[in-house]
């Protein structure tokens, strides 16, 4: 999308930046303010809904190259991507019990968005630029239209609209549940730490480590782990039945382990390994949030948590890149970009020892509470 704004469209660096914002903006803040409409429909129709909205946003953008309408047009995209993860996210964790568990279709959930995130951008490199920008968007469009006709074969579920709680009293229902809050935190906290995958990594193998050729590589081997071993690992932790704020934990850990690797050793190898870290945090810090998420909050109450779910990633994802990008642009002027992730490595500790920290006071204040409950009661 910056290719296309900056080229194609040929608008200045600082729109180009505010377009990209409303289109982050139009995908997970909007949830939000969607979650009570989709709330309302049945999830096969919300899904369909979604996906044919989204094909009318692409089809629009594959015909025009008005700035103004472009932007509109991104914010209808973004309604239609994010009715359609709320709606498969909710559909998840409402399957049958007989069916997988929700960690285990949390992470074939995952595993299908990072194959499209991986095939995407490929398909979409090869047409543009040598061919027109509206090839692209038509693409996206035919897809979301044929992904709505298979919709059809998605079984329809009951869905009493009348036994909906109100959306203000089940926003703060949500909110006011400690383990949920939790799920914000973590979730917020690891799209920080992801964020710098897509946003300072490139930067630093080209100005730090001199090997700019190898950055579309970096992708490709977050893409193939995550294909290759997200489902494997969903399978084990729910073999394991760890408690799956901890899994979150470890996620965390293994992020902080690969800054501090690449800070210690930068060299092009170590930013495979560091790579690697990250890409395995990742699978052990989304699907387990996601099942958690199923797991704490009742059926009426799980499109709103999701949506909550989605502006903590927006949340952690932009200042991840805003501070990212301008801590490694300060240390480059200074000369000493090598010491970016180890800053970063040392930030993710004491970020996530304060998590944990907050996490056991809160675990202690219940237990106390609870202690003086059943002491009274005697």
């Amino acid at each position: 999308m910056s290719l296309y704004f900056l080229t194609t469209l040929k608008l200045s660096p600082g729109i180009s930046g505010a377009l990209i914002l409303v289109t982050s903006i139009s995908f997970r803040f909007n949830r939000v303010f969607l979650a009570p409409v989709i709330d309302r429909l049945p999830p096969r129709v919300a899904v369909c809904a979604g996906l044919w909205v989204g094909a009318a946003g692409y089809a629009g953008l594959a015909v025009t190259r008005n700035p103004l309408i472009v932007t509109a047009l991104l914010l209808v995209v973004g309604v239609g991507g994010a009715t359609n993860t709320l709606s498969v996210k909710t559909m998840a964790a409402g399957r049958s019990p007989g069916s997988k568990s929700p960690l285990v279709r949390y992470a074939t959930l995952s595993t299908g968005l990072n194959l499209a995130a991986a095939t995407g951008p490929l398909v979409a490199s090869v047409i543009y630029p040598g061919d027109s920008a509206g090839w692209v968007f038509a693409i996206a469009a035919v897809c979301y239209a044929l992904a709505a006709c298979l919709v059809v074969l998605i079984p329809a579920s009951a869905h009493d609209t009348k036994a909906r709680p109100a959306w203000r009293k089940t926003s703060r229902e949500v909110l006011s549940i400690r383990d949920f809050r939790q799920v914000l935190i973590l979730t917020a906290l690891g799209f920080f730490l992801y964020s710098q995958l897509y946003t300072t990594l490139p930067f630093f193998a080209t100005e730090a480590l001199h090997v700019p050729r190898l950055r579309g590589s970096f992708f490709t081997l977050n893409a193939i782990l995550v294909i290759c071993a997200q489902i494997r690992i969903g399978q084990l932790l729910q073999r394991r039945s760890w408690p799956e704020h901890y899994v979150a934990y470890a996620g965390c850990g293994l992020f902080t382990l690969g800054f501090a690797l690449l800070w210690a050793v930068p060299r092009w190898w170590m930013a495979y390994v560091a790579v690697a870290l990250w890409t395995f945090g990742e699978m052990l810090i989304m699907p387990p949030l996601d099942a958690m998420t199923a797991r704490v909050l009742e059926p009426g109450q799980r499109i709103i948590g999701f949506s909550f779910a989605g502006v903590a990633m927006s949340v952690g994802d932009g200042i991840g890149g805003a501070l990212g990008v301008a801590l490694a642009g300060w240390l480059a002027s200074r000369g000493d970009l090598n010491q970016l992730y180890g800053l970063i490595a040392l930030g993710s500790l004491l970020a996530l020892a304060g998590v944990a920290a907050g996490q056991s006071r809160g675990r202690r204040a219940v237990h106390d509470k609870n202690s003086r409950h059943h002491g009274s009661s005697r």
